[in-house]
């Protein structure tokens, strides 16, 4: 009966998109304090120098608009809905600040939609203290990118695990129906979760060749909601998950990307789903770990897909790692490239799972699943270990 109620729900709210009652607080220029358990509506830049908690609260922002957070000021996102009133808002421009984004008390997740650029972290030139960075249960969906940094120089010095955490967030593109002005949204395992991936065990990969994330019948992929809004040009998907843009660092001075011990209770593997490419390195070094990347046949349509890409151009100090402890490992389904590599110093890439639906009727004309591992350089450090493709 409740599987019944949800699906009628969202018809509803795909079909009619009623609007439950008008937006009457409207904010803009600079703001401070809480925002909490109601509708706003983001009329003009907002800028924040302070400490701004957005909590439960559902925030429907004119186009182009942007939050910006500015250095030694904080947002704190914790279960609030932010997405842009008919097209594209610009996002939220951090500079050397504190931005944390999770679930609140009346809601499992933040769900933040339709921006340029989700969270975009300004360039920060030779500072020893880098605010840290949260990010968990939360759905980036529909934004050109969900989360860019520019870094020049972090000064944090070699083998420094750089202080941004992310876990149990799904980067996604796809129609998510809901009702506007209702502050009400989907749960968080609700979508993640399809009848293919609940039944799996928490350190396993879900065995099939094809996406085992997110319920396509439910929540498309392909229907008219599921691509960027304007001006994105039409049936755009979202272009990176993540972008880390850097032109100096030092080498070990890294993100991670995912948890590698389990929760006791649910699945806290990180989705990049329906991404052009779901980890995008250009002069970085990460490590990766319990991170799943799928694409959709035929949703996107741009020609190449990556799970990770990274390159280092200039061949300075630069490692990639992927590897698998206590959970499940790293799984590709559907990637044109699951992981390409060019010019890093390090490249060691350890358990990860690399399927394709495609089969030999249809493998001449395949878009996706068409190549596993590629790796260009001119060092001798490149260890592959334990990678099964299929």
């Amino acid at each position: 009966m409740k599987k019944k109620i949800l699906t009628l729900f969202l018809f509803l709210a795909t079909i009619f998109n009623l609007v439950a009652q008008p937006c009457n607080n409207a904010i803009k220029g600079v703001i401070s304090g809480n925002y909490s358990n109601t509708v706003y509506c983001i009329t003009a830049d907002v800028i924040i120098s302070s400490i701004v908690n957005f909590t439960d609260a559902e925030f429907i922002i004119n186009p182009g608009v942007r939050i910006i957070v500015n250095d030694n000021g904080s947002l704190n996102i914790n279960g609030s809905h932010l997405y842009g009133n008919g097209a594209m808002w610009g996002g939220i421009l951090v500079g050397n600040a504190s931005c944390n984004i999770t679930n609140g008390i009346l809601h499992d997740n933040s769900l933040i939609e339709d921006a340029d650029v989700a969270i975009r972290f300004g360039k920060i030139i030779k500072t020893n203290s880098i605010t840290g960075i949260t990010i968990e249960n939360t759905i980036f969906n529909r934004n050109r990118i969900g989360i860019e940094h520019n870094f020049q120089d972090l000064g944090q010095g070699s083998g420094t695990l750089l202080p941004f955490v992310i876990n149990n967030s799904i980067f996604t593109c796809r129609n998510i129906p809901f009702f506007q002005g209702s502050n009400e949204w989907v749960n968080y395992n609700q979508f993640k979760m399809s009848p293919l991936s609940i039944h799996t065990p928490l350190t396993q990969v879900p065995q099939t060749y094809g996406a085992p994330y997110i319920n396509e019948a439910t929540f498309s992929s392909t229907h008219q909601d599921a691509y960027l809004k304007p001006p994105a040009r039409a049936f755009s998907k979202s272009e990176i998950g993540f972008f880390a843009n850097w032109t100096v660092s030092f080498f070990s001075n890294r993100f991670r990307f995912g948890n590698s011990t389990i929760s006791a209770t649910s699945n806290n593997t990180i989705i990049f789903d329906n991404q052009t490419i779901g980890i995008n390195l250009i002069y970085g070094s990460a490590e990766i770990t319990n991170c799943l990347f799928q694409n959709i046949p035929n949703a996107n349509r741009e020609l190449e897909t990556f799970g990770i890409k990274a390159a280092n151009l200039d061949e300075g100090d630069m490692f990639l790692l992927t590897y698998q402890r206590d959970a499940p490992p790293n799984a590709f389904f559907d990637c044109r490239y699951a992981i390409q590599s060019e010019f890093l110093t390090d490249v060691q890439l350890a358990d990860n799972i690399i399927r394709s639906s495609k089969d030999v009727s249809n493998v001449k004309d395949v878009i996706e699943g068409l190549n596993g591992i590629i790796i260009r350089n001119n060092s001798e450090h490149s260890y592959l270990n334990k990678n099964v493709i299929k």
